[in-house]
Order: C-alpha cells, then structure tokens, then sequence
C-alpha cells in the first residue's frame, strides 16, 4: 500500500462536487480516454510523451503527475487530499478511468449550482468544456481533519508544494499527537509609517507572496535530488530532466502572483496583531490555480519594522 497527497483545486467548482460523490479527478481533458490510459500502462512514459508531442507539440513538466494518477495509484492505496487548514483521507477503489467511463450521480451541480452534464465523453457546465479527464473511484476514510492536530511537520510541508500529486511514503506522518503547525515569517524593514497597516496593504501582501514564493522554491531544491531520481526511473532524459527542473524554478521566481479576496478575520488589540485571509492567485504551466491563505502581521514596538507571518495554506 502506498500513501499519496493529490490537490483537487484545479477545476475546483467541479473537482470537490465530484469528490462529494467518491470521484477523484485529474485534468488532461485532451488525452481522456481508454486507449490513452491502457497504452500509457503498457509502454510507460514513452507512449505519454509521445501523445503530448503529437497533440500539443511539447511535454510539460507537470506530465509526471497525470503519468502516476493514471498509472502509479492503484486499488487499496491511500490518498490525502489537502483542504484549508485541514486535509481528507481516502482509499482508492479502483485504478484511473477516462471520465466518460464514469456512471455521473444524478442532479450534480458544480459548487455555485450550476448543472454539471456529459456531453461528447466530457463533463461539460454551461455549454464550456470541464477540463477533466480522468478519475479514480474512493471511498472516504475520513474528512476535514484538522492539520493542526493530526499532521506532523513534514506532511504539513508536503501540502503547501505546487505540483498536482506526490507520492507520500512516510504513512506515520498522519499521526494522532498534538503538534505545532510549521509556520514562515518574515521581518519586513518598512521605514517608520504613519497610518497603521491593514491585512490589504502592499508592504504585507507583497512580503507574504515574496514567503509563498521562496518556501516553494526551497522545497522543490530539497527535494531535486529524489525527483530527478524518479523521473528517470519513469525514463526520463537526464539532460531534459535536469533542463525542466532549472525551467521549474525559474517559472516559480518570475510568475506572477496576487492575493485577492482579502479580510481581516482577527485584531488583537493588546498586542497589534492582525491575522488575515485572502486567497492566492497565480498561473502554473498555463493553468489558473488558487489557494486559501492564511497570515498575520505586527508592526514592531518602534514602527519601524512588520513582522509577516504565513499560518496556513490550502
């Protein structure tokens, strides 16, 4: 048995309706179907990159995510699911299908009510095309765990990387003990200002995206090693492994990032500290994503000085 963590925020309005029902979903809506699937079984990665060549005229880097939903997660498998400040487990009932081989519950709807539909072996909402290809059917283990209190600090880390799944080894990381939950923080040098900052302010937000970004980047370097060892295990090239991995962290520094949505949740008063939520934006690969995150902040005693902190994110 192994133990994977596999994000569902891309398509999200779609993607958690369908989870409601014991469906799992990847995108790849291009390559859903059964030939697709068996032949990727079969001949490993070297039929995948073939049909991202033949399609979309180049491989992206994010592939090795599709190749191990559809090839790697297998029956009896575990699967955590990353949520805001919590996270769901499930057990994998069998291996991955093309959406079309799926039997759609009855009156789905997508998370703002909109009729989720088949149409041409695709899920489709409002006539637009669901950028869903693929599921795995589970059944849920349990829901809404809170991070706080049963994840150690190595699970935590492995919940805020970008990259769609990851194949968790250590299954002892979903523990039962009361923990402290990792946290990043920053000392924004900020002048002396005169009004007193709010959860919105450019001198907080750009330092929390400048925390998000740099925790990413550090992350994936910790971790080069093993995936550059797994990817050729998949049959990789090593020179265009290690050319996607020198691309990946240069897409990380330079892509742009916003945080939207922005409140103001708490205001300790007797210390000044602000905790605050908004959500992340940023494109990976060419795909929109989005993430809950949670920070806080506290101007220094002098006001010369905020300290930045991020608490959570989905």
């Amino acid at each position: 048995m192994k133990c994977y963590l596999h994000r569902i925020t891309y398509e999200r309005e779609v993607s958690y309706p369908l989870l409601d029902n014991g469906f799992l979903s990847i995108g790849w809506s291009d390559f859903s179907n059964r030939e697709f699937i068996d032949k990727t079984r079969l001949e490993s990665m070297s039929y995948l990159d073939k049909c991202f060549q033949k399609e979309w005229n180049y491989k992206p880097r994010n592939r090795y995510c599709l190749y191990r939903f559809i090839a790697e997660m297998d029956k009896g498998d575990i699967v955590i699911v990353p949520k805001y400040q919590s996270f769901d487990v499930y057990e994998i009932l069998e291996k991955a299908v093309p959406v079309s081989e799926i039997n759609l519950p009855d009156n789905l709807h997508t998370t703002n009510n909109k009729e989720i539909i088949f149409k041409n072996n695709l899920l489709y909402v409002d006539n637009d095309v669901v950028d869903l290809g693929f599921i795995i059917k589970v059944k849920k283990i349990e829901q809404n765990i809170p991070r706080n209190d049963y994840a150690d600090s190595a699970l935590t880390a492995r919940m805020k990387m970008f990259q769609t799944n990851y194949e968790y080894i250590n299954i002892r990381g979903l523990n039962m003990k009361k923990i402290l939950l990792s946290i990043f923080m920053i000392i924004v040098t900020a002048g002396c200002f005169d009004k007193k900052p709010t959860c919105s302010d450019e001198l907080v937000t750009n330092q929390v995206i400048k925390l998000y970004r740099d925790y990413s980047i550090k992350e994936i370097t910790n971790k080069e090693a093993d995936l550059k060892f797994a990817n050729l295990m998949l049959g990789g090239d090593k020179e265009e492994i290690n050319k996607e991995f020198a691309n990946m962290i240069n897409e990380i520094k330079t892509m742009k990032m916003t945080i939207e949505h922005i409140r103001t949740i708490s205001i300790d008063k007797s210390v000044n500290k602000h905790s605050c939520l908004g959500t992340l934006k940023y494109q990976l690969e060419g795909e929109s994503n989005s993430e809950e995150i949670s920070y806080s902040f506290q101007p220094t005693d002098d006001k010369k000085n905020i300290w930045v902190q991020i608490d959570d994110i989905k």
